[in-house]
């Protein structure tokens, strides 16, 4: 059985989730569905596409520790891409 993977479909699911959230509960559980949709697009090499997302999970994000946990995976995916110029932008943002 050959099963072709579709990405944009699936990201659809992903903004079902978020939108389910929204309506339905917090934004601890907002936050959380939008990182999955983050850490789905950086596992398929949607990095572009995932720190953006990533950025969105952290301006939806309150505490302090869940920040500093986006933003030094937002660095560490510039990291791999040898992007010291995005790393510096991102530590002055």
């Amino acid at each position: 059985m050959d099963i072709q993977f579709d990405f944009d479909a699936e990201l659809k699911k992903f903004d079902e989730k978020i939108k389910h959230a929204e309506e339905n509960f917090g934004d601890i559980e907002i936050r959380d569905a939008v990182i999955e949709k983050a850490e789905f697009c950086l596992k398929h090499n949607k990095t572009e596409l995932s720190i953006k997302i990533y950025h969105l999970a952290h301006d939806k994000s309150v505490g302090i520790a869940r920040k500093m946990d986006i933003i030094f995976t937002i660095m560490q995916i510039y990291f791999k891409e040898n992007n010291l110029v995005a790393i510096k932008e991102q530590i002055n943002r």
